[in-house]
């Protein structure tokens, strides 16, 4: 009976019948750095320091009129510490800043806002102030005009009314 068939019939593929477990050696991965490269990485200064490997090898290549692989120069600026840390992906959370506007208590913050109310007569511009901490309208102004001399005294109006 031939090999193959006897291992179709034990249900087992021929290369882990065959498979030899080799002793890993410690120094396989280790590559020795390149003189020229290391050298040509030593001397960069000022505003090429700052370049990425990504950015580093084209500008290495250009001047030194070399060929290195950016594998390469990953490699060796890693070993010689020149990596620029790598930039921490962080997780939009949409209205961040709502978080940190929120008020600890009543009448501590306001927020204003200004629309148009259709009437019969026409429209009407309205400004409200509302107060972030219950959502309670402030003082609210409703005129003709819109700008900003009426939204001021709206204001105005109601800082005068919380001081008395």
């Amino acid at each position: 009976m031939k090999l193959a068939a006897a291992l179709k019939y034990i249900c087992l593929v021929k290369s882990s019948y065959c498979y030899e477990s080799r002793p890993r050696s410690e120094d396989k991965r280790i590559f020795p750095l390149d003189p020229e490269l290391e050298k040509a990485l030593k001397e960069m200064t000022g505003y090429e320091l700052t370049l990425g490997y990504d950015k580093a090898t084209p500008y290495l290549r250009w001047k030194h009129d070399r060929i290195w692989n950016h594998k390469k120069v990953y490699r060796h600026m890693s070993v010689l510490k020149m990596l620029q840390p790598r930039s921490i992906k962080r997780i939009w959370i949409k209205n961040r800043r709502l978080g940190l506007s929120q008020a600890p208590q009543s009448n501590r913050r306001w927020e204003a806002d200004m629309t148009y109310v259709p009437t019969r007569m026409g429209n009407r511009y309205l400004f409200v102030i509302e107060d972030i901490h219950d959502k309670e309208v402030v003082g609210a102004h409703m005129d003709i005009r819109s700008g900003a001399e009426q939204a001021i005294e709206a204001l105005k109006q109601k800082v005068d009314e919380n001081q008395k």
